[in-house]
């Protein structure tokens, strides 16, 4: 009787943390939209996407920089809508080239310190 109560707790158990899932705390997280960013035009480049912000992270801003040969040509504050949790933003008067684009979100945390959220590198021509 003794061996038949311990291998129905055990199975109680395997059977419990089989159907447990297991999720790491929310991140935040700044992403393009499909097809973004662009060129619509030599000397403009166009942006837009999403955004997560964990719960223990306040929001700050979100920022495009865009590169022109290797140099930082402008950093641009993005426009954003807080209920949506989407952002767009347009970089204007770049000198004609291909441009390197990253997107970071900047947030803030309980402790004060900012905290750096962003994309890989988008080359756009």
């Amino acid at each position: 009787m003794k061996r038949i109560g311990t291998f129905a707790v055990a199975t109680v158990a395997i059977c419990f943390l089989a159907r447990t899932t297991w999720a790491l705390p929310p991140t935040d997280s700044v992403a393009y939209d499909m097809g973004q960013p662009s060129s619509p035009a030599a000397g403009k480049v166009l942006g837009s996407g999403s955004f997560t912000v964990a719960p223990a992270e306040t929001f700050v801003s979100v920022k495009m920089i865009v590169y022109v040969a290797g140099k930082q040509g402008q950093e641009v504050t993005c426009m954003v809508d807080q209920n949506a949790k989407t952002w767009s933003a347009m970089a204007a008067g770049l000198p004609t080239g291909t441009y390197t684009v990253v997107m970071r979100m900047i947030t803030t945390g309980g402790n004060g310190n900012d905290t750096f959220s962003t994309t890989a590198s988008v080359d756009v021509k």
